[in-house]
């Protein structure tokens, strides 16, 4: 299974793609965002994304679960 992670830099979205990528039900984590974080994983997919231009990576937006992780105000 593949997972997309729309922005994961924020203290919800760091420990989200943490789990997912511990998680033996998914295969495959694309994370979409502004600047690279994460440390390589084999899982892992990186994508640095202008989200003004979303329309531009629509062939990267697929997957079986998406997640966009919000911080609270």
């Amino acid at each position: 299974m593949k997972a997309i992670v729309i922005g994961g830099t924020g203290a919800t979205g760091k420990e989200l793609v943490a789990q997912l990528l511990e998680d033996s039900r998914f295969n495959a984590v694309t994370v979409l965002m502004r600047r690279p974080y994460f440390n390589a994983h084999p899982k892992l997919k990186e994508i640095l994304v202008d989200f003004e231009k979303l329309t531009d990576f629509q062939d990267e937006i697929r997957g079986d679960v998406a997640f966009l992780p919000l911080e609270p105000l």
